[in-house]
């Protein structure tokens, strides 16, 4: 188990006892978001709000690998390649709302903006569907929207759903379900 707060701390025992793997990057911030990669606990990926940083040996060493100047909400690590993530923003800028990071790549190729044809309103979550090409669901304030790869742009998926907060999203591959958490819904 891992958990963040003023430090990221690992229990290998369900949670009977917490050691410290990282706490130097957080002052005087918190970690906001964790991300172990699937089937490779050394690679991880923490955030503070405006960074984020990378270890591929459990959490001795942490690189940073982006930073900006808006409030970093979710990350999201591919399950076949543990060095590309995503993640999203909680900004009221056009331009900047959604990225994909490939941590190993440099320049131009490293990090790819997603936003494409999104709202103007913050994103609070991402979900990355392993059964489709690349496949993402992003919950924003006003609702849920998809894209893969074989789309040029995101689709709204708000048919039955409210016009609410959505702060959270969980997919259900066995039973190809996507849970939404709304505030009070």
């Amino acid at each position: 188990l891992y958990a963040g707060y003023k430090a990221i701390y690992k229990s290998n025992d369900q949670g009977e006892t917490w050691v410290p793997i990282c706490d130097s990057l957080w002052r005087p911030n918190y970690v906001i978001n964790l991300a172990v990669a699937e089937g490779n606990s050394q690679i991880m990926y923490a955030s503070d709000y405006y960074k984020i940083y990378k270890t591929i040996n459990g959490g001795g060493a942490w690189s940073l690998v982006t930073s900006t100047t808006i409030p970093i909400t979710n990350i999201k690590i591919h399950p076949q390649n543990p060095h590309v993530f995503y993640y999203t923003l909680s900004s009221y800028v056009a331009s900047g709302k959604v990225y994909r990071i490939n941590s190993l790549a440099t320049g131009i190729d490293k990090s790819t903006n997603l936003t494409l044809n999104l709202p103007n309103i913050a994103i609070n979550c991402i979900a990355f569907d392993k059964d489709s090409k690349e496949g993402l669901y992003i919950g924003t304030d006003v609702g849920v929207f998809y894209k893969d790869t074989a789309m040029g742009a995101w689709e709204s998926l708000n048919t039955n759903l409210p016009n609410v907060v959505v702060t959270e999203l969980e997919i259900n591959q066995k039973e190809r379900l996507l849970y939404a958490a709304t505030f009070g819904r």
